[in-house]
């Protein structure tokens, strides 16, 4: 029997999810929060396998609540049922740990989908949302310079912030000493760095030694 948690300021809104979940689960069991502290006490007491949550919650830092869920129980997947503007929060909402975001303006058949989908360990994302994610992807690729650079320079501009000699380079590469100091002055071009100082602290900028 799974374990659900629904966390509301709003009766109502808490009386509706509980009469839908009784549709999408026949065998469950609902405890209900008002509060953001109501909530904290339960998940810390009780393993849920689901959690239904607004984000509108007064005196809670929802976002915030979120993540916290997460770190005490990995396990529980997340459902953010919300008024708010899905184009604001969406984003957020994933990157914090919920599994997906549903509008409470949403109809029945959308919100049960997506509470449906949450359970089967999906996420749960409607087109709006998985064209602003294709759309923040593409904004973290045009601001990263080192996707200026050719999969050759990338290889070398790597092996430079590692550390390794020119000699090294050139043997690790099968290259020529003279070819990796024409790669090294366009990785250089490329990227508007003066030295290797400046590639690697931009490196590290970008993670591109994975750090």
């Amino acid at each position: 029997m799974l374990k659900i948690l629904i966390v509301d300021d709003h009766m109502i809104t808490r009386m509706g999810l509980k009469v839908l979940m009784k549709d999408v689960l026949p065998a469950h069991t609902v405890d209900e929060a008002e509060t953001g502290n109501d909530a904290m006490l339960l998940v810390k007491e009780k393993s849920y396998d689901l959690c239904l949550m607004d984000l509108n919650i007064p005196k809670t830092d929802s976002l915030e609540m979120i993540k916290r869920f997460k770190v005490m129980r990995q396990e529980m997947k997340i459902l953010v049922v919300s008024m708010n503007n899905e184009d604001v929060y969406a984003l957020n909402v994933l990157k914090n740990g919920a599994m997906g975001f549903v509008s409470k303006a949403n109809g029945y058949e959308d919100i049960k989908s997506a509470i449906l989908k949450v359970l089967e360990n999906k996420k749960f994302m409607s087109e709006n949302i998985i064209s602003l994610l294709i759309e923040s992807e593409s904004e973290k690729l045009e601001s990263n310079p080192f996707n200026r650079l050719s999969e050759r320079e990338l290889e070398i501009s790597k092996l430079i912030c590692e550390g390794h000699p020119t000699k090294m380079i050139a043997f690790k590469t099968n290259l020529q000493l003279s070819t990796i100091s024409t790669y090294k002055a366009k990785i250089f071009e490329k990227l508007q760095v003066r030295n290797t100082i400046e590639l690697f602290e931009l490196s590290k900028v970008h993670m591109l030694l994975g750090n």
